[in-house]
């Protein structure tokens, strides 16, 4: 139903910030006390370098969620972590082209909301293509980002 993130823009990018996930241990794989270690699967991209492929994305997926951040922003680092624990809770919707959650460094010459950023970090809540000011959230208030996206998938 709607296009592939992987095919229509090469390789999966992961998002270059301070925080690294950290290796989950798999304790029902552990044989003999040995646990291989297994990182958790990129749920979140970077955002594309022009404005043509944003708008594609805009069309192919029903709600995308952009974080602007920068790399000396230490609130950022919080919300990286809180934005990675939000990924895993809404994997089957990105994984069903439902949403797609998007990193945009506002460091980045080509960074596409650069210029709509007063606060970081800030993030951008599109649904079927178009914002409204109330999709706009600023700093890291998690339990009201929670909220407007079970309302968005309850309808």
């Amino acid at each position: 139903m709607y296009g592939d993130f992987q095919s229509a823009y090469g390789q999966q990018q992961q998002v270059q910030e301070y925080y690294q996930q950290e290796p989950i241990n798999q304790q029902s794989m552990c044989k003999n006390g040995v646990c291989p270690i297994v990182k958790p699967k990129n749920l979140i991209f970077s955002i594309p370098d022009n404005n043509d492929d944003f708008t594609q994305l805009l069309k192919e997926y029903p709600v995308i969620i952009v974080k602007a951040w920068a790399n000396w922003c230490e609130p950022c680092k919080l919300a990286s972590k809180k934005f990675h624990i939000l990924a895993e809770r809404y994997q089957n919707m990105i994984e069903n082209k439902q949403l797609l959650l998007l990193a945009d460094n506002i460091d980045n010459p080509d960074s596409i909301h650069k210029t709509k950023v007063d606060v970081i970090p800030t993030f951008f809540i599109y649904i079927n293509g178009k914002i409204n000011p109330s999709q706009v959230l600023t700093g890291v208030d998690f339990d009201k980002l929670e909220y407007l996206l079970s309302t968005i998938f309850q309808h």
